[in-house]
């Protein structure tokens, strides 16, 4: 189905509107648009420098805000220099036929970790895991239960 999607979006036969809430690379979409609906905010989490990115995913950091911050605050407790993003990994977008478009998700990511001092990513998220590792190969990517 990935290689029909993708093709369909090369030729241009699979409309992107269709998709719009899943275009995680805009500043609204599907789990941005709920955080904000719901009041759900990171803001005193964020910070410009650190080691390793604790990155949840996006179901996690949209639908369980406790438990989102726990596994971070835990984090913290074990000594792991770690900054915090909402942001997905940007699969969806690969996941819609989109690659050139999340190659360059991808490579903003990387680019922010880089800004940081970041080498490492930790992430909650087993797609996200997959799909980091793959796609941010020059960075360590850790599920969180390493």
């Amino acid at each position: 189905m990935l290689a029909a999607r993708t093709a369909l979006q090369h030729e241009g036969k699979l409309p992107v509107q269709d998709y719009e809430l899943a275009l995680v690379d805009r500043d609204w979409n599907i789990f941005s648009l709920y955080r904000e609906t719901y009041a759900i905010d990171y803001t005193d989490l964020k910070r410009e420098r650190y080691k390793t990115l604790f990155l949840p995913g996006c179901s996690l950091g949209s639908f369980a805000p406790e438990l989102t911050r726990a596994a971070y605050t835990w984090l913290l407790s074990q000594g792991i220099d770690a900054g915090f993003s909402e942001l997905c990994c940007g699969e969806p977008l690969g996941n819609i036929g989109l690659k050139q478009r999340a190659d360059r998700y991808s490579h903003y990511l990387g680019e922010m970790l880089r800004k940081a001092g970041a080498d490492t990513i930790i992430t909650a998220c087993p797609g996200s895991f997959g799909y980091l590792a793959k796609s941010l190969p020059e960075i360590k990517v850790s599920p969180s239960t390493a």
